[in-house]
């Protein structure tokens, strides 16, 4: 919600037999009657949004694409949706909603928070989840990291490492710090003999058939100091 502007910001992702499409919608209400002021549709999957009333500006994530895991586990199996290809974030006019600029990021986007006295947005991404036949959550989770940009134009200052799988964020703007849960989970351990192609490996009796080792990370808290990005 903008109280400034009194517009408050509803983002649905249509979706299509239970499964999320790759288009959202966008509400921007207003905040004393409820009436629709605008609806602006996104070909893209709306996430996290944050609000600087400062600037007047409305900060959505979005990715563009979806991938169909089929997760296989003993006695059952099922399907979901996950984040794959690249993310952005959408800068929209707090009044209107209409789209001001596009920012790409390289991984598919999620949280974002804004610190308002230094004119910084602070952006979670994490890497593709992927399936895997002998996990017992039915999936291994990536690493993830976050994008520091420059309010004013959107510009990349730069980008730090944080955990396992990475969710909620918060700003402490007193401080100019960043707060990241990391979720944890299962990791692909490293397989040594990966540089081996698949079609020459299977002929080689001295190298051990492909089992992805996992690696558990326990849920944990990344901070990020903005002024050392």
């Amino acid at each position: 919600m903008d109280a400034t502007t009194g517009r408050i910001f509803v983002a649905i992702v249509n979706v299509a037999n239970g499964l999320p499409l790759n288009t959202s919608d966008l509400y921007v209400l207003d905040a004393r009657s409820g009436s629709v002021v605008q609806r602006v549709t996104i070909r893209r999957i709306l996430g996290d949004m944050a609000v600087d009333e400062r600037l007047g500006h409305v900060y959505a994530t979005s990715y563009g694409a979806t991938a169909l895991l089929a997760i296989q586990r003993p006695g059952a199996s099922m399907a979901m949706e996950a984040p794959a290809g690249t993310g952005d974030v959408r800068v929209l006019n707090a009044r209107t909603g209409a789209l001001l600029q596009t920012v790409p990021i390289k991984s598919a986007t999620a949280n974002i928070a804004v610190d308002r006295r230094r004119g910084r947005l602070f952006v979670v991404s994490a890497e593709p989840v992927v399936a895997g036949p002998a996990n017992i959550s039915g999936l291994y989770a990536g690493p993830g990291t976050v994008s520091v940009l420059d309010e004013r134009n959107g510009q990349l200052l730069g980008t730090a490492a944080v955990g396992v799988n990475p969710g909620a964020i918060a700003v402490d703007e007193r401080i100019g710090q960043a707060y990241i849960v990391d979720n944890g989970g299962l990791v692909r351990a490293a397989d040594g003999w990966s540089w081996i192609p698949q079609g020459v490996r299977q002929w080689l009796p001295f190298v051990p058939p492909p089992r992805p080792g996992l690696l558990s990370f326990p849920v944990s808290i990344t901070v990020v100091d903005a002024s050392r990005v």
